[in-house]
């Protein structure tokens, strides 16, 4: 309600002017506290103050820059804070420490103004309406509205569980009811659009067009668009929706009824001060904690990782503990305060003074009722502590004989080197450290000095002895005890294929609270949090340990206020579709009701209201006229009105701009639309459509190649080499290039006209003809030799010709200091290739091994922009290389026990790879769809060699690695070992000898002395016991063979040695480790009652072979031999190895040939996790270039 129109005048008395004259003041006081120009000026003021604290975040842990900046009433903004050391390198080495801090606006400060400007100019703007019916109804429903919304927020703090605590109704219910509503909506505004008769003709259309595209979107849902029935998370946010648009709704009634037409205005604002109320509730009341349980771990304590607390414990005659605790603040002021005397000496027998003291006597330190096996009867401890120093963030080194060491503890022989605090853009913690003294009450003496420092929590607590009793001091994150206990039944973790990136974490846990009768089990996963007793647990993160175990993170958040947020959104974006629609309403009654060709007629074609939004009151409703209106748009004279009539009355001008219309979408449709290689030139556009597995989706493999190219070189395409055929065709500008400015004399000239080649040839023949180095004859002829390439050839190249694709300049190096040092000039670009780059690269060292030093120490943050761009260039090395691999094939030389022990490594090791997986494989489990090409070949290499000795089963495998291998692996040695002796010399060995004295086997005799393994011993002493002109082949044949299977089961022997110790370190793998041992027990047993040795090898060694193959069947069984996915998989490799071994001989028919049958054989599989019409869309749009 205005002051300005409900002040009662008292004319003709003192009195009456008296209150007239405090009316008046106070309503120029408010309007001078509602003013836009504060408004305005707020506004700039908090935008400084976000960009002040983003900057911060360089320096600072993100809520060191909360509490800092935004969640105080004055900011003082350190100077350093304005420049980060990524821009300002030279800022790094400034101690910002000793510079006078700024003072500013905190957070808290600005947001109370603007309320109180917000306040302001609706106490002095809006208007309340005088009709009784609706002064009477509108505060009824705004109040209705308002306790609606505490109920919400009410109940949403009492429910418990992941699925209730969530939902008042269950999530497909929730489902429903939103398809209801969509249902419900469209239908409204279709039948509004024809029964409401108030409403013009374009008011009608605008309200159809909405109630139908509601419907349209009610259609796609009702199909299964989006897949949101299927996220339980989804369900959630529109149930909490769904609340706040329903509170939303009933204080929109009431403002409207109230407020009039402005209503939503004033609606709109109430929701931004909800925000801003939802923030100060947050920051004073809201709390944030981790839990950490290891599987089978039981805690009833949560810890705020962003504090910490000096814990000192001892333990009772009683046998109890008792702990003390003084968190971090005030070791900070102590520590302050101690800085600024420095009058006092640390160490025994000195005196302390008052400044850092912390009297023991004074402070509080109540046992915690919750804490487990605690005396529960307070007592002070006898001793005081002084703060010395407190480090928010070090790390420890030995100390030297410049530090002041201490007497005893981590202090004697540890220094703390301060870092700067851990920047807000990692997720690492600072590591804190404090050192005390202990003083004694009543002398003052200081008893002790230790330095404490975090890592040393628990078992690495200082330990101090006063009065005989031993007291431990530790620092640790800051506890929070809570009266039941929490047990980590079990934890998951699920990723998106081919990437690190968690779809979805899953803990199992088991609160035990007496107060509610008993455990519970409850299930928070990712997204689907659990309520409980006012409490939030978020599933944070999952962590493997080495041990084999698993461990969760659970985030515990204590925020009351959390549907604000929810609410405040949904208000402002209700209060803006109803002022939008009120705005739009007015100017097209406006339009409807003016008659076209006339000047007001034009005005409201211009724009809304001119006059501006009309005043609500008595006659509230009614526009008012504003007698400046006319003058802002001059009204046009009679010839112009009747000129302007005709011509925009006329047919023919909507039929020329509709044909100039189709005429432009068919332009466009006809150049998006991708056109057919030509028969003898290879389709890259096809190849580009082949689906792939990467970042957790399916995709074309030329948006994988297209997203590696951005991230390399910063642009989707690159210049590429053209291929022989290419540069014959442009031979005639090549030579008149050559011939222009390279060439001594015709005869150069003519000697290129018939020659043939690649690039590196072509370059090679025009270097040694004119006698000039590769990078001059480049600068002159590379602009005719090379073409704009799609990202896909690349690949191709990566995977078939490595020589050739170390040669495109897919490296953006835009540092100077790294060019330079690499021995580089720029060139237009700023792209280079690998061949030129990793001869170079080690004169990066220094700089790689000076960011990896601050990396390790968690300072980012002051990394030079040089050290960036040096790791960033690595990082894009390693990737390349890593592509060249993955899309590589592979050739597995040695035994079948050899190659058996790799693909089992392989398989142990690819778990955690994140590469493109680019043959399918047809398997249902998503982490097992596609494989890696090179993960692909190998396992069908193996199949092949497998099958070649008749081997499908482990128990074939046993008998194969124990009956035939043995013969086998001797044979192959002897002729491999031949072959090397052949390539060496007696004087390669140290041995002097005449050259007919120089054979093979005395080079092996003299081998022989130098080598320690018993089975390559045996096989150089066949070799050196051969007689003159015997071949391997011949040594072999005059073997008995019990000799052969001794020698070779020592090999095997020692191969299957190597596989148990893998196995044993292996922590995934040691309760098969402790099966095997009871079976080798039993087996050692008998052995040793039979006295034969060599029959417990020989069955240890048939154990581990058996659990080798039986391994890798029980990962990729069904894609091998007689598997279920075999067939298909077998299918599938082949034809994407015959697509690269295409591309890789230069065959074009074979290579288009093969890709159009990979994509036909490809659409005709019914393939789990990859949605070919979804991977052709984004093929095309790839390949569109519609300008």
């Amino acid at each position: 309600m205005s002051i300005a129109s409900h002040t009662p005048k008292f004319s003709g008395t003192s009195a009456g002017q008296s209150a007239d004259s405090i009316d008046a003041m106070v309503l120029r006081v408010l309007h001078a506290l509602g003013s836009l120009k504060i408004t305005c000026v707020l506004i700039v003021v908090s935008m400084v103050l976000v960009f002040v604290g983003s900057l911060a975040q360089a320096r600072k842990d993100v809520w060191q820059v909360v509490d800092e900046y935004f969640r105080c009433g004055v900011a003082w903004i350190d100077v350093g804070d304005l420049f980060p050391p990524s821009m300002f390198p030279e800022a790094a080495k400034v101690d910002w420490k000793e510079t006078t801090r700024i003072p500013y606006p905190g957070g808290w400060t600005i947001g109370v103004l603007m309320l109180i400007n917000l306040t302001s100019a609706h106490l002095t703007r809006f208007s309340i309406t005088r009709d009784r019916g609706r002064l009477f109804g509108g505060p009824a429903l705004a109040v209705v509205g308002v306790l609606l919304t505490a109920f919400v927020i009410q109940v949403g703090n009492q429910q418990q569980g992941v699925e209730f605590g969530n939902f008042a109704v269950s999530a497909d219910l929730t489902w429903y009811l939103t398809l209801g509503v969509l249902a419900v909506s469209g239908l409204a505004l279709g039948a509004s659009a024809f029964l409401v008769s108030s409403w013009g003709r374009l008011q009608r259309r605008i309200v159809l067009g909405a109630g139908v595209g509601i419907l349209l979107i009610f259609a796609f849902l009702v199909n299964g668009g989006l897949g949101a029935r299927d996220e339980v998370a989804a369900m959630r946010i529109l149930w909490q929706l769904m609340k706040a648009t329903a509170c939303s709704i009933t204080l929109l009634l009431g403002c409207h009824l109230m407020f009039g037409k402005r209503g939503g205005v004033v609606l709109l604002h109430v929701g931004v001060a909800t925000l801003m109320i939802s923030e100060v509730v947050v920051g004073m009341y809201g709390k944030e904690y981790m839990l950490s349980l290891v599987e089978g771990e039981t805690g009833n304590f949560v810890q705020d990782v962003r504090s910490v607390e000096l814990v000192i414990s001892t333990e009772d005659a009683d046998g109890r503990m008792r702990v003390f605790t003084i968190p971090e603040d005030r070791l900070i002021a102590e520590a302050a305060e101690y800085e600024a005397v420095r009058d006092k000496t640390s160490g025994d027998g000195a005196k302390a003074g008052d400044a850092g003291l912390i009297s023991m006597a004074d402070v509080e330190l109540k046992p915690d009722r919750f804490t487990e096996g605690q005396s529960e009867t307070p007592q002070s401890l006898p001793f005081d502590i002084s703060v010395v120093n407190f480090v928010r963030n070090g790390r420890l080194r030995g100390v030297t004989p410049d530090d002041k060491a201490l007497k005893e503890g981590l202090g004697s022989f540890a220094a703390v080197v301060p870092l700067d605090p851990v920047s807000g853009m990692t997720d690492q913690q600072d590591q804190r450290s404090v050192q005390i003294d202990l003083v004694d009450r009543e002398t003052r003496k200081i008893i002790d000095s230790r330095l404490i420092a975090q890592l040393s929590e628990g078992d690495f607590a200082d330990k101090v002895t006063v009065d005989g009793k031993d007291y431990l001091l530790s620092l640790r994150f800051l506890r929070s005890y809570r009266p039941y206990s929490v047990t980590l039944l079990d934890v998951s973790r699920t990723n998106y294929v081919g990437s690190t990136m968690p779809r979805d974490y899953h803990s199992r846990i088991r609160i035990n609270d007496p107060a509610a009768g008993g455990p519970q089990e409850f299930s928070p996963r990712m997204n689907s949090p659990l309520r409980y007793k006012g409490e939030t647990f978020y599933q944070s993160s999952y962590i493997p340990l080495p041990n084999g175990k698993e461990a969760t993170v659970l985030s515990v958040v204590d925020n009351r206020g959390w549907m604000l947020p929810y609410i405040g959104c949904m208000i402002v974006a209700v209060g803006m579709c109803s002022q939008f629609w009120q705005t739009l309403s007015r100017f097209l009654k406006r339009v409807d009701e003016t008659p076209p060709g006339t000047a007001e007629w034009n005005d409201a074609d211009a724009g809304s209201d001119a006059a501006g939004p009309p005043q609500t009151g008595d006659a509230g409703d009614a526009p008012q006229t504003d007698p400046l209106a006319a003058l802002r748009r001059p009204a046009m004279r009679a010839g112009q009105v009747a000129e302007h009539s005709t011509s925009s009355g006329g047919s023919g001008s909507y039929l020329l701009t509709t044909v100039f219309v189709l005429m432009f979408a068919a332009m466009m449709i006809g150049r998006a639309i991708p056109r057919k290689a030509e028969p003898d030139v290879m389709d890259i556009r096809a190849f580009g459509a082949i689906p792939v597995l990467s970042n957790g989706r399916s995709m074309p493999i030329d948006t994988f190649a297209q997203t590696q190219l951005l991230l390399a070189a910063g642009k989707s395409t690159f210049e590429g080499e053209l291929e022989a055929a290419d540069l014959d065709q442009n031979r005639e500008k090549l030579i008149a290039q050559f011939d222009r400015y390279l060439a001594k004399d015709d005869k150069q000239t003519a000697e290129l006209q018939k020659f043939q080649g690649d690039y590196s040839a072509w370059i090679a023949e025009m270097c040694r003809l004119s006698g000039k180095s590769t990078s001059d004859v480049e600068a002159v002829m590379r602009s005719l030799m090379v073409a704009k390439m799609p990202a896909t050839r690349w690949i191709l190249d990566l995977a078939t010709r490595p020589d050739v694709a170390d040669r495109h300049r897919v490296l953006r190096i835009t540092n100077d200091q790294i060019l330079a040092a690499l021995g580089l000039e720029q060139r237009a670009g700023l792209t280079y290739s690998l061949a030129e780059v990793e001869p170079q690269s080690s004169a990066l060292s220094r700089i790689r091994e000076s960011a990896a030093e601050k990396q390790a120490n968690d300072q980012e943050n002051s990394l030079t922009q040089t050290e960036r761009r040096t790791g960033a260039m690595f990082s894009s090395m390693m990737q390349i290389r890593t592509m060249e691999t993955v899309f590589g094939s592979v050739e597995l030389d040695g035994d079948l026990l050899e190659v058996t022990e790799r693909i089992w490594s392989h398989q142990n090791e690819s778990r955690s790879r994140t590469a493109v997986r680019a043959v399918f494989t047809g398997a249902e489990e998503e982490e097992r769809s596609a494989l890696m090409a090179i993960e692909a070949d190998s396992l069908m290499t193996w199949q092949a060699q497998c099958e070649a000795v008749g081997v499908r089963t482990p128990e074939q495998f046993a008998d194969y690695c124990e009956k035939e291998l043995p013969a086998t692996v001797v044979k192959s040695d002897l002729a491999g070992f031949w072959k090397v002796l052949e390539e060496m010399s007696a004087d390669s060995l140290g041995i002097a000898a005449a050259p007919e004295e120089d054979t093979v086997p005395r080079r092996a005799a003299i081998a022989l002395g130098r080598i320690d393994d018993p089975y390559f011993r045996g096989v150089f002493a066949l070799i050196a016991g051969a007689g003159e002109g015997e071949t391997p082949t011949a040594i072999y044949e005059r073997l008995d063979a019990d000799i052969v299977q001794k020698l070779g089961q020592r090999k095997i022997s020692s191969a299957v040695a190597e596989f148990m110790q893998k196995l044993v370190s292996s922590e995934k793998h040691s309760t098969k480790m402790d099966e095997i041992r009871t079976r080798l027990r039993s087996m050692m047993q008998a052995a040793e009652a039979a006295g034969n040795e060599d029959a417990l090898m020989t069955a240890m060694s048939r154990e581990f072979t058996i659990l080798m193959f039986q391994e890798i069947l029980d990962s990729h069984g069904d894609l091998l031999f007689d598997g279920k996915h075999a067939e298909q998989f077998a299918t599938n490799h082949a034809s994407f190895k015959r697509i690269l071994t295409a591309w890789k001989d230069g065959d074009a028919n074979e290579f288009n040939q093969a890709v159009a049958d990979y994509q036909t054989s490809l659409n005709s599989q019914t393939l789990p996790h990859l949605d070919p019409g979804k991977v052709r869309l984004e093929a095309w749009f790839n390949q569109a270039e519609p300008l």
